[in-house]
C-alpha cells in the first residue's frame, strides 16, 4: 500500500516537473521520498528516483528566481553521503548528475568543468550498472556543459547518443528533450534546416502527449535558433505564436515575481527580433503594452526584462538618453527584488549607452562601478567580462594604454585566485594589446604567446583566435610577412572548427590582406571571393561587404601599380563592379553607416576610373552620414578625399577648406595617421606646383592617383597628380539619361511604383523578358550597341545611368 502510495506521488512530481509546477512538484516528490526512505532496502530504488526529480525541482526554481541553488546542493551532497556510505552505486551516480546538472549552468567555468568531470564519472557508473535511460540523461548534462564551452561537436555527438538511448527505451518525453538538444546542438553549428527538422521532430512529440508547455517551450527555442541564423522575419512569426501560447497556458507554479518569466522572455525575444528587422516604433509600442500588462499581472520579473529590452532598441535607434531612463528603471526593479547579478548586467547597458553618446568618460566610469556591484553579488565570471570592456574602452576609446595596462594586470591577478585560466588569458591578452599600443612589441608578442597556450589548455579556440589574430597584425605591421602568415593561416585552421562562418570569412580576409602586401594577388583574389561568399551564406552583409571592399582595393591596388598601363580598363571595370555590388549588399541592409563606407570606397574607386564628378558626388553623401553619426576619424577621411578630388577638378580654394577640415578633424580627434595623410598629400601638391613652374608650361593632364605610402592601404589617402581642371567633357547628360531610364524600367517590368537609384532591377520584378525589352528599349533611345548581359553588370537605375554617360563620351 505504501508503495502504491509513493509511486503516486512520485508520478504527480514528475507531471508537476515537467509542465514547470515547481512548487507542486517539491510538494509531491517530498512526500515520495518521505515513504520510500521509510520502506528500507525495499524502497531505495523509488527513493533515490524520487530524490532526482526533487533536486531537479529545487534546481529549476532557483534557476528561474535567479537564486543560489542552496536546496538542490544541499539534498544532493547529503545523500551522496549516504549512498557512498551504503556503497549504492546507483545512487551515487544520480546524485553526482544532480550535482553535474547545478554545476552546469551560471555557476562559472569553473563549476562547469567540474561538472564535466562529475558527469563523466556518473555515465561510467550508469553504464556499469546499465542505467540506460540515466545515460542518456547524463549525456545531455554534457551536452549542454560543452554548448556552454563552445564545444559544438562534442555536443552534438553527446546529443545524438542520448536521442539513439531514448529512442531505443522508448521513452517519448526523453525522446523529445534529446530532439531538442540535438536540434540545438545543429543550430549552433549553423546548420538550421537540419534543427529545424529535429524541432518539428520535437513538436510531434509534445503534441503527442498533450504537453502545452512544453510545446510552447519547444517553438520558442526554433525561433532562437532561427534568429541566430538570421532569419528574424521566419523568427518574429514564430515568437509570436509562442507568446500567444503562453499567455493562454498561463504562470508556471513559482513565487509570484517570476510566475510569467517564460511570457517575458518571449516578449524580449519580440523585441529584440524587431529591432533587428528595424521595426523599431512598433517594439517600443509593443514593448510599452507588455511593460502595463506585466504590472497587471503583478510581475516584475517581465517588467524589468521590458525596460531592459526597451534600452537595447534606444542604443540602435541612437538616443543615448531615453535608453539610460530605461535601463535605470529596469535596475530599481532588479534592486528590489534584490538580484545584484542582474543589476550589474543592467549597468553594462547603462554603460554601453554612454559609449554611444561618444561620452567615453562617463562610460568609463559606470564600467567601473558595474564591476564593483558583480563583484559584490559574487559574480566572478561576469566580472571579467566586465574588467575586459574596461579595458577595451581605456585602449580603444581614451587611447589610454597604461590605464588598460593596469586593469588588464589585476583582472589576471584575481583570475589566478579564482583559479579561472580562461580568464587569465582574456586579461594576459589585453596587456599584450596595451604592451603592443605602447610600441613595446617583442614584449606584446611573449605576452600573445602566453595567451594563446592558456586559451589551448582551457580548450578556448575564439580565443586562441584572438590571440593569433593579435599576433598576425602586429608581425604584419612589422613587415615580417612570412611569421604573420603563419599566424593568420592558424587563425583560419583555428575558426574552421568554431562553425562561425562569419569569424572564418574575417580570418580569410586578414589572410587575404597579407598577401596582398606579399604581392600574392591571385591567393589574395581567392580567399577574398571565398570570404565573400561565406558571409552570404551566413547572411551577414557586414562581413560580405568588407570582403566585396577587399575585393575592389585589390583591383584597385593592381592599377595603382600601373597607372599608365592602359590594357589595365578591365581591372578597374571589374573593381567599379564590386564596389556597386558591396553597395547593394548595404542597401539591402538598411545600414547607414554601411552604406557610408562604401560610398567612400566607391569614391576612391570612381577617381581610379576617371569618374571624379560621381566621386564627388559619393564621398560628399558619405560624409553627411558620418558627421550625422559623430564619426569624425571616417568624417575627416571623407574631407581628405574630397579635397583631393576638389583639387583635381580645378576647384582649389573648396578643395583646400576641405583639406584643412580634415587636418582640424585629425588634430582634435588626435588621428596622428589622418594628420600624416593630410601632410602627404599637401606635400604631393607643393611638390606638383614648384614641378609646374619649372617646366615653365601649363600642362592639363587627366587626374590620377599615385601609388600609396608603404604599408598603407591602397587609396586610402589619394594624392593629387594633376591640379588642372581636366577639358571640358561631351556625351549625354546624366539627368536625362536617369529621367529616360526611371521611365523604359517602369515601361518593361510594367508597375508605377518609383524604383530608387542603388535599387536591384531584380527586386522591383525584372526577369530575363523584361530585361530584353529594357535593352532594346536603350539601345533605341541612345543609339548605342548594347551588350545582352547590360542589366547583370549594371544592375541598378544609378550604375546603369553611370556606364551609359561614360559610353557616350567615347562615342
Amino acid at each position: 500500500m505504501a508503495t502504491r502510495e509513493a509511486a503516486q506521488f512520485y508520478g504527480q512530481a514528475e507531471s508537476a516537473l515537467r509542465d514547470e509546477q515547481f512548487e507542486d512538484s517539491v510538494t509531491f516528490a517530498q512526500k515520495a521520498v518521505q515513504i520510500f526512505e521509510g520502506l528500507g532496502a525495499e524502497g531505495v530504488s523509488g527513493l533515490i528516483d524520487a530524490l532526482y526529480i526533487l533536486i531537479d525541482a529545487h534546481r529549476q526554481m532557483a534557476t528561474t528566481m535567479q537564486e543560489k541553488p542552496q536546496n538542490a546542493l544541499s539534498i544532493s551532497g547529503q545523500y551522496l553521503e549516504k549512498f557512498k556510505a551504503s556503497r549504492d552505486r546507483r545512487g551515487e551516480a544520480v546524485m553526482l548528475l544532480c550535482l553535474a546538472e547545478i554545476n552546469h549552468d551560471k555557476r562559472g567555468r569553473k563549476k562547469r568543468q567540474e561538472a564535466l568531470e562529475t558527469a563523466a564519472e556518473a555515465l561510467r557508473i550508469f553504464s556499469e550498472v546499465q542505467d540506460r535511460k540515466f545515460e542518456a540523461l547524463t549525456l545531455m548534462v554534457t551536452a549542454m556543459a560543452h554548448y556552454k564551452f563552445f564545444m559544438y561537436d562534442a555536443m552534438l555527438e553527446e546529443a545524438t547518443r542520448s536521442l539513439d538511448i531514448a529512442e531505443e527505451l522508448g521513452d517519448k518525453f526523453l525522446t523529445g528533450r534529446a530532439q531538442n538538444l540535438t536540434g540545438l546542438a545543429l543550430s549552433s553549428q549553423r546548420r538550421i534546416d537540419d534543427a529545424m527538422e529535429r524541432g518539428r521532430a520535437a513538436l510531434a512529440i509534445w503534441r503527442e502527449l498533450g504537453m502545452r508547455r512544453q510545446e510552447a517551450i519547444q517553438t520558442h527555442a526554433m525561433a532562437g535558433w532561427l534568429l541566430y541564423s538570421r532569419w528574424p522575419k521566419k523568427a518574429l512569426a514564430l515568437a509570436e505564436q509562442t507568446l500567444q501560447s503562453f499567455r493562454e497556458i498561463g504562470p508556471a507554479g513559482i513565487p509570484s515575481g517570476a510566475k510569467h518569466r517564460r511570457e517575458a522572455m518571449c516578449v524580449y525575444m519580440i523585441i529584440e527580433v524587431m529591432a533587428e528587422l528595424k521595426q523599431y516604433k512598433p517594439a517600443i509600442k509593443f514593448a510599452k503594452s507588455a511593460f502595463e500588462r506585466f504590472g497587471e499581472l503583478g510581475c516584475q520579473l517581465g517588467q524589468g526584462m521590458v525596460k531592459d529590452a526597451m534600452g537595447r532598441v534606444y542604443i540602435v535607434m541612437d538616443k543615448p538618453d531615453k535608453a539610460i531612463e530605461a535601463v535605470d528603471e529596469a535596475r530599481e526593479i532588479a534592486d528590489r527584488l534584490g538580484d545584484k547579478r542582474w543589476s550589474a548586467k543592467l549597468l553594462f547597458g547603462v554603460a554601453q549607452a554612454h559609449m554611444k553618446a561618444k561620452d567615453t568618460n562617463e562610460a568609463i566610469e559606470t564600467l567601473d562601478k558595474t564591476i564593483g556591484l558583480a563583484q559584490a553579488a559574487g559574480d566572478m565570471q561576469e566580472t571579467s567580462r566586465l574588467q575586459q570592456n574596461l579595458i577595451d574602452a581605456l585602449l580603444f576609446r581614451q587611447r589610454n594604454p597604461k590605464a588598460a595596462l593596469r586593469v588588464a594586470k589585476e583582472a589576471r591577478t584575481m583570475a589566478q585566485k579564482n583559479g579561472d585560466k580562461r580568464a587569465e588569458a582574456m586579461a594576459i591578452l589585453r596587456e599584450a594589446m596595451a604592451q603592443g599600443s605602447m610600441g613595446k612589441k617583442e614584449d606584446a608578442l611573449k605576452l600573445a604567446k602566453q595567451a594563446q597556450e592558456f586559451f589551448q589548455e582551457s580548450y578556448w579556440p575564439r580565443g586562441e583566435a584572438q590571440c593569433l589574430h593579435f599576433m598576425a597584425d602586429l608581425r604584419g605591421q612589422a613587415g615580417d610577412l612570412d611569421q604573420a602568415l603563419e599566424c593568420a593561416e592558424e587563425r583560419l585552421a583555428v575558426l574552421r572548427g568554431v562553425h562561425d562562418l562569419s569569424m572564418e570569412a574575417n580570418a580569410m580576409m586578414q589572410l587575404a590582406q597579407l598577401h596582398m602586401k606579399d604581392d600574392n594577388y591571385q591567393e589574395a583574389e581567392r580567399l577574398a571571393q571565398d570570404a565573400a561568399a561565406l558571409g552570404k551564406k551566413d547572411r551577414n552583409p557586414r562581413v560580405q561587404v568588407d570582403a566585396l571592399l577587399l575585393l575592389t582595393q585589390l583591383n584597385n591596388t593592381k592599377v595603382l601599380d600601373k597607372l599608365e598601363d592602359k590594357s589595365l580598363k578591365p581591372v578597374i571595370d571589374r573593381a567599379v563592379r564590386t564596389v556597386n555590388e558591396a553597395l547593394q549588399v548595404a542597401g539591402k541592409a538598411e545600414n547607414r553607416s554601411l552604406r557610408a563606407l562604401v560610398l567612400f570606397k566607391r569614391a576612391e574607386t570612381m577617381v581610379l576610373a576617371g569618374r571624379h564628378q560621381t566621386g564627388l558626388r559619393d564621398v560628399k553623401e558619405a560624409a553627411a552620414i558620418f558627421e550625422e553619426m559623430d564619426h569624425y576619424q571616417a568624417l575627416g577621411r571623407c574631407m581628405l578625399l574630397s579635397g583631393n578630388i576638389k583639387h583635381a577638378l580645378g576647384q582649389v580654394e573648396q578643395g583646400e577648406a576641405d583639406v584643412e577640415k580634415a587636418d582640424l578633424i585629425a588634430k582634435d580627434i588626435g588621428d596622428h595617421q589622418l594628420a600624416d595623410e593630410v601632410l602627404s598629400f599637401r606635400k604631393a601638391l607643393e611638390e606638383k606646383k614648384k614641378e609646374q613652374e619649372r617646366a615653365a608650361q601649363a600642362q592639363i593632364e587627366q587626374p590620377q592617383l599615385v601609388a600609396p605610402a608603404p604599408g598603407q592601404p591602397a587609396a586610402a589617402a589619394p594624392v593629387v597628380e594633376s591640379v588642372a581642371a581636366p577639358p571640358e567633357q561631351k556625351g549625354l547628360d546624366p539627368v536625362y539619361v536617369r529621367k529616360q531610364l526611371a521611365a523604359m524600367v517602369k515601361d518593361a517590368i510594367a508597375s508605377d511604383e518609383e524604383l530608387e537609384l542603388d535599387s536591384p532591377f531584380m527586386d522591383a520584378g525584372m526577369d530575363s523578358l523584361s530585361s530584353v525589352a529594357l535593352m532594346s528599349m536603350v539601345a533605341k533611345e541612345f543609339q548605342m550597341a548594347l551588350s545582352p548581359s547590360l542589366v547583370f553588370d549594371f544592375p541598378t537605375l544609378r550604375s546603369m545611368e553611370e556606364h551609359l554617360v561614360t559610353e557616350s563620351l567615347s562615342m
